[in-house]
């Protein structure tokens, strides 16, 4: 008998004790999201899921956003909705996708045994940039 949705997406969930984060460890695309197949021709955004199985049907025209700025973090404690514009806002107000790093840093990152709060802080950008960097997804910033 085939796994439930829920069975398959709390089973690929690892807790992160130092920030609270739940990182999704299934597939993830380019930008870090996981997702997940929610029917046999439909794949979703799991912390969308997450959101979903906590409060319901996620009301249309919304999206659901991260506090902790983690695209695999699927704890619903960090998650909230807002619009496509409150999206762009708070992506801006965190510095994601304005920071352009010099190749230099980001090898720097890469090799640094710093927690990543710790490297936030020193190169004033985002956890989420220190994870993609961190998993070799660092072309889009630099």
């Amino acid at each position: 008998m085939a796994k439930s949705l829920e069975d398959r997406f709390y089973e690929k969930l690892m807790p992160i004790p130092e920030s609270g984060c739940l990182i999704y460890l299934g597939y993830a695309d380019k930008f870090g999201y996981g997702k997940i197949s929610v029917t046999s021709s439909t794949n979703e955004r799991t912390h969308r899921v997450a959101w979903m199985l906590k409060h319901g049907k996620i009301p249309e025209g919304m999206c659901v956003l991260h506090k902790c700025d983690v695209p695999s973090c699927c704890n619903v404690e960090h998650l909230f909705l807002g619009t496509r514009t409150d999206n762009a806002i708070d992506k801006a107000k965190k510095g994601r996708a304005l920071k352009k790093l010099k190749i230099d840093d980001v090898k720097k990152i890469k090799q640094s045994t710093e927690s990543q709060i710790d490297i936030c802080n020193f190169f004033g950008i985002s956890q989420s940039m220190v994870s993609m960097i961190k998993n070799g997804k660092e072309g889009r910033f630099v």
